[in-house]
């Protein structure tokens, strides 16, 4: 049984979120696609493939530590916002 299975099972629901996502990837649009025809939904924000996850993987922080407004840092903060949206609201 998959794990959409027992969300559906269990009447919960549910958000995927495309992690490593590369944008001129034909996959990318063929999973939306995808996902669309199973009546997945999926959160607006698309993590990237980017070298600054790695980078503060090794550094023991994360992409919140970075100064300013790298893409890493936007792309997580509007994650979590659109997360505690569906969570709070």
């Amino acid at each position: 049984e998959g794990v959409l299975d027992l969300v559906r099972r269990e009447k919960r629901d549910v958000r995927l979120v495309l992690n490593r996502a590369s944008p001129r990837a034909r996959l990318t649009g063929q999973l939306d696609a995808e996902l669309s025809a199973m009546e997945v939904a999926r959160v607006e924000t698309v993590v990237r493939n980017r070298v600054a996850y790695a980078e503060t993987l090794g550094n023991g922080s994360t992409v919140l530590d970075l100064p300013g407004s790298s893409p890493a840092r936007v792309e997580i903060e509007a994650l979590w916002a659109e997360i505690a949206a569906l969570i709070y609201d």
